[in-house]
């Protein structure tokens, strides 16, 4: 460049890896301790001088999915960068070998549900007159489960479904309850036998569903709203918004047949997931009405008791925020997010890294606005690399379940399932 060129900061071009570590940015400094740059962020007047910038890799391989301008979708393999124009990614689950991430494409006029495996498409689920959107997906033993919901252009009469790929083109999809403006299913998982998936049912109820390849069964749940679950070993964790700005925790040891009473976890605050570790819980999101600041809540106890909020360092973004999504690797909670609580306004998607359960994070800047003025910049959801093991019960005579984990996590097995 000449001096004082305006140009913009490139991210990883070169898609150069490291084992072990995710590229996240570049510093003026090679440990970090400088100023920050990332991909898409515009120089402000241009530089004067020759100027090295220090390629950041962090430990832990992970995938980011979201977005760098309205309708823009994003996908950050360990840092490289790959996008998709008229498409919404919503949430992404890593294998050892393989990227899923579900959504929408925009085609024809309308929404159309799908996911991309490897960013391959699917083949897109669609119903006429309909909007479909994927909000979540989860894969096991050679088949995807992706859930969302159906409705008009206005989002009314809604359904939320849950649809089964054996392969990119091949599938069958249910609904899982009635017509009714705001129903939503949020978040999906699977043993291998089992489907499990929550959301919104009619009437503002917050619902956990269970199909066991025959049978349908649905579960109310306290709450108007479940936001999100997680499983460790044979408890099911999920988190629903029991008002209209309070969360609680409730367990499930059987199933779905029966709940735990529900633990308060954030008040006057929003919450967008969680994740489990062993017994360590945590839920990430949006703390306070007046703050309004990426923040998390966290148990260490198996959900008994929750310690909270505990506000993310705010980084080059003072006021404002929110966390969106959050994975851990071994006993660090890698969450992501960004710098506004306004879906409409993000300008940087960001990371913290929480390497002890208390604390405020490390922050790093992950992507801007890919056209001054966008204001879509987000980071949705993280994965790390998930392993799974499948067991056969009974001495092999049984009906075989899968346990996933994510790498260097710890989770006990589910025991109950074997006689």
């Amino acid at each position: 460049y000449n001096a004082n060129d305006n140009f913009i900061y490139k991210g990883n071009t070169g898609s150069l890896v490291k084992s072990s570590y995710s590229f996240v940015n570049w510093n003026t400094n090679q440990d970090g301790s400088g100023n920050q740059y990332c991909p898409y962020e515009k120089s402000l007047g241009g530089i004067v001088s020759n100027q090295d910038l220090y390629a950041q890799y962090i430990p832990g391989e992970f995938c980011i999915v979201g977005s760098n301008g309205e309708n823009n979708a994003l996908l950050s393999d360990r840092g490289i960068i790959s996008e998709k124009n008229n498409a919404i990614y919503n949430k992404v689950f890593a294998t050892g070998t393989d990227i899923y991430v579900s959504g929408g494409i925009y085609e024809d006029n309308v929404w159309k549900a799908c996911f991309w495996k490897n960013n391959q498409q699917s083949g897109a689920l669609y119903i006429p007159n309909k909007y479909i959107i994927f909000n979540s997906i989860f894969y096991t033993n050679g088949i995807v489960y992706a859930c969302g919901n159906n409705g008009n252009a206005s989002w009314s009469n809604v359904i939320p479904l849950y649809a089964k790929y054996t392969d990119l083109n091949n599938y069958t999809y249910n609904n899982l309850t009635g017509p009714d403006t705001g129903n939503t299913a949020n978040d999906v998982y699977s043993d291998g036998i089992n489907l499990f998936a929550v959301g919104t049912g009619v009437g503002s109820v917050a619902k956990f569903w269970r199909h066991d390849g025959t049978t349908l069964y649905a579960k109310d749940l306290s709450g108007k709203e479940t936001i999100s679950l997680a499983v460790s070993g044979d408890k099911i964790f999920t988190v629903s918004r029991t008002g209209s700005a309070n969360y609680s925790v409730q367990i499930t040891t059987d199933l779905g047949s029966n709940f735990s009473t529900g633990v308060t976890t954030a008040s006057n605050s929003t919450v967008k997931h969680m994740a489990v570790n062993g017994n360590n819980i945590i839920l990430v999101g949006r703390i306070g009405a007046g703050t309004d600041k990426a923040g998390y809540w966290y148990s260490t106890d198996g959900g008994a008791n929750f310690i909270g909020p505990i506000t993310l360092n705010q980084g080059v973004t003072p006021g404002g925020g929110i966390a969106t999504g959050v994975t851990f690797i071994g006993s660090k909670a890698y969450i992501v997010g960004y710098d506004t609580d306004n879906e409409s306004s993000g300008v940087y998607a960001q990371l913290w890294i929480v390497n002890n359960l208390g604390e405020t994070g490390i922050f790093y800047q992950l992507w801007k606005e890919k056209n001054a003025g966008d204001k879509y910049a987000f980071a949705k959801s993280i994965s790390a690399k998930n392993y799974q093991i499948t067991f056969n019960p009974n001495g092999g005579a049984g009906t075989p379940y899968t346990q996933t984990i994510a790498t260097g996590s710890t989770a006990p097995l589910m025991l109950s399932r074997f006689t």
